[in-house]
C-alpha cells in the first residue's frame, strides 16, 4: 500500500469519525477487506474503531432481515437465541475495548462476507463476539 492510499484511507477514517461519511465508502471497504486478509490495520484502533463499529451494525442488521432470528426453530439443547440482546451486546463490547480485538482478522472477514460461512442470525452473531 503506498503512502497516498495510506493518506486517502486515513482522511477517510478521520470523516468517518466525524460523521461527515455515513456510508462506508468503497476506498473504506477495502480497507477492511485488506485488514481481513492480512490482519493489518495499518492505523490504530481510535481510527478504525468508528468504522468498525457501524459496519458491523449494519451486517448484524441486514443479516437478521435476510435471515430473520424469530424464525429459527427452538431446540431444546440450545437458549432461545435473543436477536437485539446478542446486538446490544456484540455493539457494547466494541465500545468497551480500548485496543484493537485480538480477533480482528477474522472479524473483518465476517463483517465483509457475512453469508460466506452463515444463513442463520443466531450463528454469525455467536461467531461475531468479541
Amino acid at each position: 500500500m503506498d503512502s497516498t492510499n495510506k493518506e486517502n484511507i486515513f482522511d477517510e477514517l478521520n470523516s468517518f469519525e466525524k460523521r461527515k461519511l455515513q456510508e462506508v465508502t468503497p476506498l473504506l471497504e477495502d480497507y477492511l477487506g485488506r485488514i481481513a486478509k492480512t490482519g493489518d490495520t495499518i492505523f490504530p484502533w481510535t481510527k478504525l474503531k468508528p468504522l468498525f463499529r457501524h459496519k458491523l451494525d449494519r451486517v448484524i442488521t441486514e443479516f437478521n432481515v435476510t435471515y430473520p432470528a424469530k424464525d429459527l426453530p427452538k431446540s431444546a439443547n440450545i437458549e432461545q437465541f435473543d436477536f437485539e440482546d446478542m446486538h446490544v451486546k456484540l455493539l457494547r463490547a466494541v465500545d468497551e475495548f480500548s485496543g484493537t480485538p485480538f480477533t480482528i482478522q477474522r472479524l473483518c472477514e465476517l463483517i465483509i462476507s457475512p453469508y460466506k460461512q452463515y444463513k442463520r442470525a443466531d450463528k454469525l452473531d455467536r461467531k461475531s463476539v468479541v
